[in-house]
């Protein structure tokens, strides 16, 4: 599948898709967001694929929506070529990205604002750049904050933190995104992707993917219930059968030995 508005490639065990209008600061379209998700599902399908990196081409993540009109095109034109692409581009499946069996890490190269924010909430893990400026300026243009962050944020870094940076639409750096629990790392920007990679690497190697699928599962779900109890149980009955799995009993075996596991488990199959 060949892609205007991204890029991908992968090697040993990771994908990386690459949001690729670097000349507009990867501004989001609707058409890089048809890709995207059509890119993100097929990565997803590969049993190979262990991990997805995401990140931007040039020196921003991404600007944000691309609120210019395609040049040339009537409402109805536009309306018939979206219609198209998105039949072109359907995806593999209608789940979100926090319900599919790949993790997925956010390699913040640069600058965000708006999607370039939000879209990375409904990811796993978020690298990014220090020195970068990063912002939910949603409030600053007149419009409410989307794609669920109103939901995720006050999850992730409080409720406190979540009012101040979505009701003033302030603009903060990479530094002030670790220091809130908005970024698991803030690194130079020109080592986020490398950073990022090498994350993404060590999942790939060490880690068995069915448990990995599971276990990502586990704490979306769990974040939307309050009872402790039954988190527990779901937990201890999940626990047991991995152990009882065949990546379970290599993951034993390889720990005994003192050598890397040799995961044989589908991620999609036997979960």
């Amino acid at each position: 599948m060949s892609y205007e508005h991204i890029k991908v490639e992968d090697a040993d065990g990771v994908a990386v898709v690459t949001l690729n209008r670097p000349e507009q600061m990867n501004a989001y379209t609707w058409r890089m967001g048809l890709e995207f998700r059509h890119a993100v599902g097929e990565f997803d399908a590969r049993e190979d694929i262990r991990v997805i990196v995401v990140t931007g081409a040039g020196r921003a993540f991404c600007a944000g929506a691309d609120l210019t009109r395609e040049p040339g095109l009537s409402d109805e034109q536009l309306a018939a070529l979206q219609a198209e692409v998105a039949q072109r581009l359907k995806p593999r499946t209608d789940e979100p990205y926090w319900r599919l069996a790949t993790p997925i890490i956010a390699a913040m190269n640069g600058s965000a604002a708006g999607v370039g924010m939000t879209l990375p909430m409904q990811l796993d893990l978020r690298i990014m750049a220090e020195e970068a400026k990063y912002g939910f300026v949603f409030n600053r243009r007149g419009f409410v904050p989307e794609l669920g962050s109103t939901w995720m944020l006050p999850r992730l870094i409080g409720t406190a933190k979540a009012m101040d940076v979505l009701l003033t639409g302030r603009y903060f750096n990479g530094v002030d995104a670790a220091a809130m629990g908005f970024a698991n790392e803030a690194v130079p920007a020109a080592q986020v992707l490398d950073r990022a990679l090498e994350l993404a690497q060590d999942i790939a190697r060490n880690t068995g993917a069915v448990s990995v699928a599971v276990t990502k599962r586990m704490i979306y779900r769990n974040l939307e219930d309050n009872d402790r109890d039954a988190v527990v149980a779901r937990e201890a009955e999940l626990f047991r059968w991995s152990t009882r799995s065949p990546d379970g009993v290599e993951g034993a075996k390889a720990f005994m030995g003192k050598r890397p596991g040799e995961w044989t488990m589908s991620k999609h199959a036997d979960f």
